[in-house]
């Protein structure tokens, strides 16, 4: 039932997706790569179920290309909602040292066939910091403002639980796998995962509903250029 529901939840992820696609034109086009986002989670979703239920095989492919394709875009929405426009060497050099490690990782040492964990924690906790950075951005230049009708603000804290529970999970997983314990914590942090997912896919689908239009709609709008 636990597998049921999780799969279920993960597919979820398709309705934040299909709001995004139909607002794609007239957002902001800082947002654009968090579709980008959600396309490639879609995509992963589908594999996975092609993978394990139909051929019977590991989605660990499937889960470690979709990992680095995670990491590039969220790199560069955070990039594109101007965290590194000072610093863009900072960006570029970031970007590099993740593409190097999830290559020795999944190419030179061969873990893409299975379920390696240290690349995933490694860029879910640069993840978790630069959305904690830019939340507290976000506080400070909202004073007096409500949040949860802001985008940015949403999204940076699905982003700070989905990527703390994944450095949480993917180490219990770890653990349990190379031990072949079977403990009540990483039992229970294991378990969490699709209320989890749940939590963060209701987040997604407020922060699409809340994407702000580009400048040109909003000028078309209040000068009545239509």
């Amino acid at each position: 039932m636990n597998f049921i529901f999780s799969t279920f939840v993960a597919q979820a992820v398709v309705i934040p997706f299909l709001m995004g696609v139909l607002k794609y034109r007239k957002m902001d086009d800082s947002f654009r790569p968090f579709i980008f986002l959600l396309f490639a989670g879609v995509l992963t979703e589908l594999s996975s179920v092609i993978l394990i239920i139909l051929l019977h095989r590991s989605n660990a492919p499937a889960i470690n290309l979709y990992s680095l394709a995670e990491c590039i875009i969220i790199l560069l929405l955070f990039h594109k909602w101007g965290l590194f426009r000072d610093r863009k060497m900072h960006f570029y050099l970031l970007l590099v040292v993740c593409i190097i490690f999830w290559v020795v990782e999944e190419i030179i040492f061969g873990g893409i066939y299975n379920f390696v964990p240290f690349f995933r924690i490694f860029y879910s906790f640069i993840i978790v910091l630069i959305s904690i950075n830019r939340v507290n951005y976000i506080i400070l230049v909202n004073a007096g403002r409500t949040l949860f009708r802001n985008a940015k603000f949403l999204l940076c804290i699905a982003f700070i639980i989905f990527y703390i529970y994944q450095i949480l999970y993917e180490a219990a997983y770890f653990v349990s796998d190379h031990t072949g314990e079977s403990y009540s914590v990483t039992n229970n942090i294991i378990s969490l995962f699709g209320y989890i997912n749940l939590l963060v896919n209701l987040l997604y689908i407020a922060a699409v509903y809340f994407i702000p239009e580009g400048s040109l709609n909003r000028l078309g709008k209040n000068f009545n250029f239509d």
